[in-house]
This record gives structure tokens, C-alpha cells and sequence, in this order.
């Protein structure tokens, strides 16, 4: 469709590209890339498919959002989980400014509400402390799903945020037992997985969010695989991940 590939700067091109794909009976699930280059930018301005994470670590990618349908604001806490730095309130709401100030709100699908990943007690901790404060900007907001918030679906904000975010560990977000025996649990391998067996807590509680619903969002799809149990398989509408950065002119669509 020539419309698609049109250069939309307010965001219209990725709603009708979910429109269209609905209209052909396919399941729309939208990439959203951690790294932008200048190949990936042009792609971008021909497939609505493809969007922008924009995190407290690459505030320059603000300026690179023109040429995307649509972006995510994530908030750092994934590098607080892996030891890289700290997570920081002033640089995630910065961010949140410098968004706004340059007019890219009504391209943004969500912003992800602080978190603590693999710890569903933590993240409600940081909701309760900064939904509101993000709230006040005017965008969608995001609650991240952690290790054993299946178990207590209850203390989900349920009628607070837009979009459920599959966070949490590796095996926990693909819908594995997260207490298996795992090497490096960032990194299980199918056999672990497989050892560990589906937790179907963890299935039950992605169809509660679409029975309420909800956009469904999976981080970190940095695989083929990944992507196949994301759009396939859980049916989600969006995922982030770097796994074009690592090959741009392999894995680019």
C-alpha cells in the first residue's frame, strides 16, 4: 500500500498500519529498535512497522524520532539490574521534558513507569511513587510485569496504565518457570527451559490483561526465536530489543 510508505510526521502512519494489517487478517506486531542509525532511520521512514526506544541512556535519539511512526520512552531500570548505572530519576524525567518540548508526544505509544526488574513488590513500590508524576505528561503509561505478579494479579493497578509491559527475567517474560536451573538465568538455553516447563500462571495473567484490554508490550526480543513466541505465540502488539543494532543489514525488515 503507497500510503504506508509515506513519511508521517504526527504519527498517523502506524495507525493505519496496524489498520491495514488487521484489515488482511494479519497480526500486527510493531518493532520497536533500540538502536537507530543511519540505516535503520531510513527504514524507518519506509516501514511504519518499525519504531524507536528512546531511554535515559541515548537522549540524542529524541532528535532522531522524525523519522519513526511511532517511539517508547523506557526509563533506564534495566541497567540498574544489569550494574551498568543507577537508575535516575532526574535524567528519566528530563527526558520526559526534552520528549514533550520538541512535540513528540502524540508519537508516543507509551512511556514505561519506573520499575524493578524481576521484583513485582519493588516495581509496585515505584509506581505508587512516580505513575502520577509521569501521568501529568500526558501519554500513555506502561506497568511492567515482573517475577510473581502472576501469582498476585490483585496488586496489578489494573485501571492505571495502558499497556501491559512482559518484563521480568528472561525465562519469566517467555513464559517459563524462572525458578529452574539456569547457568545464567539472563541467557537459559531451550534445555533449561524446557527442564524448568511453562508456567501457565504466567499465560493466564497475558490473557486477564487482554480480556481488560490492554496493549501487550515483550522487552527484550532480541532473537527470531523471541520474535516468533511474541507475535505467534503470546500475540502481543509491540516489542523492543537491540537485535537489529547487532546486524543492521541482516536483520533489518
Amino acid at each position: 500500500d503507497p500510503a504506508l510508505q509515506m513519511h508521517y510526521p504526527d504519527g498517523s502512519a502506524y495507525q493505519q498500519w496496524m489498520s491495514r494489517r488487521h484489515e488482511i487478517g494479519d497480526s500486527p506486531t510493531s518493532y520497536l529498535s533500540g538502536h537507530s542509525s543511519a540505516k535503520v532511520r531510513e527504514a524507518a521512514k519506509q516501514n511504519p512497522g518499525l519504531g524507536l526506544v528512546i531511554t535515559p541512556a541515548n537522549p540524542s535519539y529524541v532528535g532522531h524520532a522524525g523519522d519513526y511512526s511511532h517511539i517508547m520512552i523506557d526509563n533506564g531500570a534495566f541497567s540498574e539490574f544489569t550494574g551498568k548505572s543507577a537508575f535516575s530519576e532526574e535524567k528519566f524525567f528530563a527526558l520526559l521534558d526534552s520528549v514533550v518540548a520538541a512535540g513528540l508526544k502524540d508519537k508516543v505509544q507509551f512511556v514505561v513507569v519506573p520499575d524493578r526488574v524481576g521484583r513485582w513488590k519493588g516495581t509496585n513500590e515505584r509506581w505508587e511513587e512516580f505513575s502520577e508524576r509521569v501521568r501529568a505528561y500526558g501519554m500513555p503509561l506502561a506497568y511492567v510485569g515482573q517475577d510473581g505478579i502472576e501469582q498476585n494479579i490483585d496488586e496489578i493497578p489494573w485501571d492505571e496504565f495502558d499497556v501491559f509491559f512482559i518484563g521480568g527475567s528472561t525465562p519469566w517474560k517467555l513464559g517459563y518457570d524462572p525458578n529452574g536451573d539456569y547457568k545464567d538465568i539472563n541467557r537459559p538455553t531451550d534445555s533449561e527451559l524446557s527442564k524448568a516447563g511453562i508456567l501457565r500462571e504466567h499465560i493466564d495473567l497475558i490473557k486477564e490483561a487482554k480480556r481488560r484490554g490492554k496493549k501487550i508490550h515483550m522487552g527484550r526480543v532480541n532473537s527470531w526465536k523471541r520474535m516468533e513466541v511474541a507475535n505467534y505465540g503470546m500475540q502481543v502488539d509491540s516489542v523492543d530489543g537491540n537485535y537489529i543494532g547487532a546486524a543492521p543489514d541482516k536483520n533489518l525488515p
